[in-house]
């Protein structure tokens, strides 16, 4: 069986990478964005992009829907593209990126909710421990809308301090 271990092009983490068996499309999913179809010619940022750019908020974003249960996206980073994978394929649901960076959540408030909404997909029994391993997993940064331990623990402060979820080092408990 071929190794199918790939970097995530969105997170940088290691990946699944399969193809989809549309020509082409791979699945990329067991990383930080959690799962996502890309046709390889829908790549066209280089890392740096990812990390400082505009799209360093895909992995955050990708991550929710997977938690949520949503069907996978086909990311289509040119707009021109859109109509073709929409009438085309069929493995995964096309979505433009600028359409999914706009359900970047653009409050602290909203932040906050959507972070315990992850949490509530994250885990299905109320009082489950879970445990973070912050600073160091990038999983847990995407979980709370984050790039930063800073911010991650910011979120799981808040969490804390309005008695949603209890914290004790890096385990919470909601």
């Amino acid at each position: 069986m071929p190794d199918t271990q790939k970097k995530c092009p969105l997170c940088g983490e290691n990946a699944q990478c399969e193809p989809s068996g549309h020509r082409d499309i791979n699945r990329y999913d067991g990383c930080a964005c959690g799962a996502y179809y890309v046709h390889v010619t829908e790549l066209p940022m280089a890392p740096g992009d990812i990390k400082g750019g505009k799209y360093k908020h895909l992995p955050a974003l990708l991550n929710e829907r997977t938690l949520r249960g949503d069907l996978v996206p086909l990311l289509v980073f040119i707009q021109s593209h859109l109509p073709e994978a929409k009438d085309k394929i069929t493995v995964a649901d096309p979505i433009f990126v600028d359409d999914l960076l706009a359900q970047w959540p653009g409050t602290v408030p909203e932040r906050i909710d959507r972070c315990l909404c992850n949490l509530a997909n994250y885990k299905k029994e109320a009082g489950e421990i879970i445990e973070l391993k912050i600073p160091k997993d990038k999983r847990t940064y995407v979980l709370f809308f984050s790039e930063t331990y800073e911010k991650a623990r910011y979120y799981v402060k808040a969490l804390d301090d309005y008695g949603w979820v209890l914290t004790k080092g890096h385990s919470l408990a909601w």
